[in-house]
């Protein structure tokens, strides 16, 4: 495929080449490639060290992390195994079985108390970052039979828990928390029993003195940031928290309630320490007996703007109404606090939102919005600053800038196209507040592949169809501005081969494995490989 007027930037890192087709504006900052390279087949043995069949090149001796997926009606969890070293494995994987932890929850007064448990693995090492994976388990107690108990069963995995018990009536008593002290080694029964909290009185007014009524006024351990505490402000602007009586720090936030949407939300970090049993402010207060919070007076209205959300096309022409695409709108430091609300556009790329008027003598406030097209789309996201909001309904129409076309092609060492390659970009925002996506395409019978994005920092993923004896590869810190081509060379992989059993060393069919790398450095976990075991329990994975 002839490409007039690009420019050809080639690196090698870790024995794979990769080549990067500049079309003016497609800059290759880093030759940042984590493939691996090696004519090694790696087969671990079924007892003992690990053996090599020839040299492993390239860093596998680096923490990899295994995720296993059994099939559901077999009764096992979802788990993870940890490596420090591929060398090191033996060859197999055993399942662990979960145990059965059960219980009843109890009020201060000893009757049944509805609540909401979770359960989370201490030892931080053990979970891949950045996995979506949700390592913490979630049970509910709710009265079981005639006797009324308030009742919970959970399955974990063996390991030392974190045990959060929130009750269902918040205003019952704080939460109990169990930090690292819940360790599971077999099926075991306890009784968790609320204790009355430490009553925390406040008032929540505006500057002139006048109450808020019903805002939500919430406090959070500030080291776990576990909501403590709720309640709603009576008509008199009067609130009470209730405090653990264990040892910790917390935040007091303030925002809006279904009962009254006027309210900017307002967040108080470190504003009380509980020291055995004893309550000590840490932010200067007026009233030692009560939580003083005021507002800034703000207007208590409404504008609504509506219209309709339109996004260019690489292609050009008339822009095109755009479906699903979210607006985001905020307005910062109003009355002490912020505000903000959401819509999403209907399929003809209406939308609707209602926004609160907040500043005091001025014709409208300032919000700031972004808009967020679907992944699918060729339209890229775009934000506003000081978009107007005033006491009347407005019509305001959106247009969002084409997305950036990049093409490429996919081969193999003997420079043979590659079709049914998985091509992923993963885009990685400079904003915090901006969303991440990941959009992918497959190459066709000529290895070729072309996808939309926006502008800014993406990784390139490749993946090889199932079965390949190829391994993906990746390119990081690619900065796109205004289009370009991404060439990509795949090479075979290392065979990484194993089987899984039961605890009783039974095969166990049609697992799914996935394997990470871990970096420390940077506290992430890259995805290198993945399969599944077959009836005897076997696997067989690719991996760079």
């Amino acid at each position: 495929m002839k490409r007039n007027g690009s420019t050809n930037i080639h690196c090698r890192l870790g024995g794979l080449l990769a080549r990067i087709v500049l079309a003016g504006a497609l800059i290759f900052s880093g030759c940042a490639n984590d493939s691996l390279a090696s004519n090694a087949d790696f087969t671990p043995t079924p007892d003992g060290d690990a053996e090599a069949d020839g040299e492993m090149e390239g860093d596998a001796s680096g923490r990899v992390a295994i995720e296993l997926i059994p099939p559901a009606d077999t009764g096992y969890l979802t788990q993870q195994l940890l490596i420090d070293n591929l060398a090191d494995f033996d060859g197999r994987i055993v399942l662990r079985r979960a145990y059965s932890y059960t219980g009843e929850v109890q009020g201060p007064d000893g009757k049944a108390a509805e609540a909401s448990l979770s359960f989370a693995l201490a030892d931080r090492e053990e979970v891949i970052p950045s996995h979506p994976l949700a390592r913490t388990i979630v049970a509910t107690s709710e009265p079981q039979g005639r006797d009324g108990k308030a009742e919970f069963v959970a399955r974990l995995l063996p390991g030392v828990y974190t045990a959060y018990v929130f009750p269902r009536d918040e205003k019952l008593a704080p939460p109990i928390v169990l930090h690292d002290e819940l360790e599971i080694v077999e099926d075991s029964f306890r009784i968790f029993r609320f204790e009355d909290g430490i009553a925390v009185n406040g008032i929540l007014s505006y500057a002139d003195g006048l109450p808020v009524k019903d805002a939500r006024v919430s406090a959070y351990d500030s080291e776990v940031y576990k909501r403590s505490s709720v309640a709603l402000t009576n008509h008199l602007g009067q609130f009470t928290l209730l405090f653990s009586r264990l040892d910790g720090i917390y935040d007091v936030v303030v925002e809006a309630s279904e009962y009254n949407p006027f309210v900017p939300r307002l967040a108080t970090s470190k504003a009380a320490r509980v020291i055995g049993g004893q309550l000590i402010w840490l932010n200067p207060v007026d009233d030692e007996d009560n939580l003083l919070l005021q507002f800034q007076a703000y207007s208590q209205a409404t504008c609504l703007l509506s219209g309709i959300v339109y996004g260019e096309t690489p292609e050009g022409g008339d822009p095109q109404p755009v479906a699903s695409a979210k607006l985001s709108f905020s307005a910062t430091k109003i009355g002490g606090g912020s505000f903000g609300a959401t819509a999403v556009a209907d399929e003809a790329g209406r939308y609707s939102v209602e926004l609160i008027r907040t500043e005091l003598d001025v014709a409208a406030d300032n919000y700031q919005v972004r808009v967020q097209p679907p992944v699918e789309s060729d339209s890229a996201s775009a934000q506003e600053f000081g978009l107007e909001c005033s006491s009347e309904t407005a019509g305001r129409n959106f247009q969002l800038p084409a997305r950036i076309a990049v093409a490429g092609a996919v081969t193999d060492d003997s420079g043979e196209p590659i079709s049914g390659v998985e091509v992923q970009a993963h885009r990685r925002p400079a904003d915090p507040e901006a969303i991440a996506y990941v959009k992918s395409v497959f190459t066709d019978e000529e290895g070729l592949f072309r996808l939309t994005i926006d502008a800014g920092l993406h990784d390139f993923v490749f993946l090889p169809p199932a079965g390949s004896d190829l391994a993906r590869a990746a390119l990081r810190d690619i900065e796109t501005t205004t289009g370009g081509t991404v060439d990509q060379t795949l090479h075979a992989g290392k065979r990484f081969i194993g089987e899984v059993v039961d605890p009783d060393g039974n095969p166990m069919p049609w697992v799914y494995l996935e394997i990470y790398r871990l970096r420390p450095s940077s506290g992430t976990a890259e995805s290198i490989g993945w399969g599944a075991s077959d009836e005897s329990g076997q696997f067989q994975v690719m991996i760079p």
